[in-house]
């Protein structure tokens, strides 16, 4: 049978088990055992079993997904998150549904310091949700734009999916990371398009926050620069080609670290805390890699790249 085929039932096989309510992991890993024993039969069936876990998670690239989440945990030690919301909030606070606006806008640019879209839910569901809460927004709005945007960090560098995806398909990670951008770029746009019509139509939906003068959004635009100092450093030694992407995660926590303590939040807490959030997330990213491994081997590395 053609190894496409192959990966299209698979596909097929991995959407049915996850749509009855089978977890993720047991899904692939049904999946991946089940197209090996087509393949190859049980023998070698086997013997990859006993291989691939291993194999899977020794990558060099898979370095960065503990990198990008330390260094998006420091970000918010340093309190990046809650300026970037507060100045977006200053500057489309006024608009129509501008506190769901400013909530896209802040988790795009929250996106380009953190890797991990769980850890930016949770920390926007913190800042945004009491606000808009306050300016009597309909909780479809304002749930729908905290969990929306969260799917931004999905394409936004630095990205664990994408560096998961990359490994997987044997791509570029710097290349898959850069690549992210515009999309992720045109992606925080066409929600924010999206909020303003609907808040135009409906005004009740989102009321315009009062009492924000010009001045204020003056005044708030300091609050974006931990994030053009993190992103830039990072982005900018991976695309000039001065480090690799795992340097580049590293160089970023280390500046990360530095923010957080210029700005005077850092202490022994605030590290542990997030030491042990990147221990749990690392973790848990390198057992799904280990078990994507598996759901896709039989399709071979070729025909992944056809099939993406």
């Amino acid at each position: 049978m053609d190894p496409l085929i192959i990966a299209l039932l698979g596909i097929g096989a991995l959407l049915v088990l996850l749509g009855i309510g089978v977890p993720i992991a047991f899904s692939m890993t049904v999946v991946g055992i089940a197209g090996l024993l087509i393949t190859t039969g049980p023998d070698i069936t086997w013997a990859s079993l006993q291989m691939l876990p291993m194999s899977s998670i020794a990558s060099y690239g898979l370095v960065l997904i503990p990198l990008f989440v330390l260094m998006g945990n420091f970000a918010n030690v340093a309190g990046i998150s809650r300026d970037l919301y507060d100045t977006a909030y200053k500057w489309f606070g006024r608009l129509p549904g501008g506190l769901a606006i400013a909530t896209v806008f802040a988790s795009a640019a929250l996106s380009a310091c953190t890797g991990s879209s769980v850890a930016m839910v949770a920390t926007m569901s913190k800042i945004a949700l009491p606000q808009m809460d306050r300016y009597n927004y309909k909780r479809e709005l304002s749930l729908g734009s905290v969990a929306g945007a969260g799917t931004l960090d999905i394409l936004i560098p630095p990205s664990i999916i994408a560096v998961i995806y990359a490994i997987i398909t044997e791509s570029s990670v710097g290349k898959v990371l850069v690549g992210g951008i515009i999309p992720g770029l045109i992606n925080a746009g066409g929600f924010i398009v999206m909020i303003l019509i609907r808040a135009m139509l409906n005004p009740s939906l989102g009321p315009r926050a009062a009492g924000i003068t010009w001045l204020d959004s003056l005044k708030a635009i300091k609050g974006v620069w931990g994030m053009i100092v993190l992103f830039g450093t990072f982005m900018g030694v991976i695309y000039t080609g001065i480090t690799t992407p795992t340097e580049a995660g590293a160089i970023g926590c280390v500046c990360a670290l530095v923010l957080a303590a210029v700005t005077r939040n850092l202490n022994w807490s605030a590290v542990r805390s997030a030491l042990f959030e990147t221990i749990r997330t690392g973790s848990f990213s390198r057992g799904r890699v280990s078990r994507s491994g598996s759901s896709v081997l039989p399709s071979g590395s070729t025909s992944r790249r056809q099939l993406w």
